[in-house]
């Protein structure tokens, strides 16, 4: 993106979640990793799921959802670093996007 990775190393000091793809054109999975740890947040790895946005293919995303509402309630009830825990994926080909389902 044209930043300075230099800016960007050091912790954020808010709660958060890095959200990445293993082959993302934008961002390698190892990059991602390594900014989580800078910023001393945990990450998600959906997988091969390319750059995570509307242009990608990617549409209605359920699973955001469900992420930002788990967090929101954590952090009411006085977390100060969510605990996130998904349930398997399964593709859904027909939005082309990923949902949690029932483990």
């Amino acid at each position: 993106f044209g930043i300075d990775r230099g800016r960007l190393a050091q912790p954020i000091n808010v709660p958060g979640l890095l959200i990445a793809s293993k082959n993302d054109p934008w961002l390698s999975l190892d990059g991602a990793v390594s900014l989580a740890a800078d910023w001393e947040i945990p990450y998600l790895n959906l997988g091969a799921v390319g750059h995570i946005n509307v242009a990608s293919g990617h549409g209605y995303w359920p699973l955001g959802e469900q992420l930002a509402h788990t967090m929101r309630a954590q952090l009411a009830i006085g977390a100060t670093h969510p605990t996130i825990r998904l349930a398997p994926f399964a593709p859904n080909s027909a939005a082309g996007s990923r949902k949690a389902i029932p483990a």
